[in-house]
């Protein structure tokens, strides 16, 4: 009896392997598992940058690969999206995935900045857990109801948003960064304070995630200058800062202009 029942056991098992190895061969060579892995690559290098941040030379190398990867993960994106329907010119620049890959590119051959790198991080990371979620643990024969499926399932329910929440933080951070970095007028640094503003307007009207944080901001210094022993001169101040602001980025003030 037990060898008869092992024959049928390893047959299924030769069966088994043998349909995922054909399904994980035809995922390799997809042009999704290549846009995968260019947000595996951005992940590891951004990491390696971090871990080796004091060390300039190192740093700097691992730095721009991470963002040459993530240049490469947007280029995917975009031949996947464009491929079958050109885009005009207009379509092209109003799309959220174009500013990032300029920026991205800014980023590549500009001054290393952290709070320019965590964000990609972030996105990267939980691109990585959704398609391994998705299609890599299936094809290897994980159910969508399996342990290890499930515990990824619910570590991206319970973490994207808070951590989604940090990387708009982290760009917001970087924004007021860059702002006191340009205080010196510097040329190149105004250059990229103000190309980094253009991006930050986009990423502002398009994450829902970012303009929280900025309302949250906005309400925090607001009840600092509400202050009695504020000078008024600061609230003044404040108050058409806050309303350029609002006139600048926020999208319902837009959509009246074109109307």
């Amino acid at each position: 009896m037990p060898e008869t029942a092992s024959k049928p056991e390893t047959s299924n098992d030769r069966t088994y392997t043998d349909s995922n190895s054909v399904l994980l061969w035809e995922l390799v060579n997809t042009t999704e598992f290549k846009w995968f892995v260019s947000h595996v690559l951005v992940d590891v290098f951004g990491l390696l940058s971090l871990v080796y941040w004091q060390k300039s030379s190192v740093c700097d190398v691992f730095y721009r690969i991470a963002f040459f990867f993530s240049i490469l993960s947007l280029l995917i994106l975009q031949y996947k999206k464009y491929s079958k329907t050109p885009p005009t010119l207009n379509s092209l620049f109003d799309d959220e995935n174009t500013h990032q890959l300029i920026f991205s590119v800014i980023c590549l051959f500009s001054t290393r900045h952290v709070l320019a790198l965590l964000p990609f991080l972030i996105n990267s990371f939980f691109v990585c857990l959704t398609y391994i979620r998705s299609y890599i643990l299936p094809a290897i024969g994980h159910a969508n109801e399996s342990p290890l499926s499930t515990r990824l399932r619910e570590f991206v329910a319970n973490f994207n948003e808070p951590l989604t929440l940090l990387s708009a933080t982290f760009e917001l951070l970087f924004a007021v960064q860059l702002w006191f970095l340009s205080l010196n007028f510097s040329m190149n640094k105004w250059a990229f304070f103000l190309l980094y503003m253009i991006y930050f307007r986009s990423r502002y009207n398009n994450s829902v995630y970012l303009r929280r944080v900025v309302k949250t901001a906005e309400i925090n210094i607001d009840q600092v200058l509400g202050h009695p022993s504020m000078p008024p001169v600061v609230k003044q101040g404040w108050l058409k800062v806050k309303n350029f602001l609002n006139t600048s980025y926020n999208p319902e003030s837009e959509e009246k202009k074109n109307e």
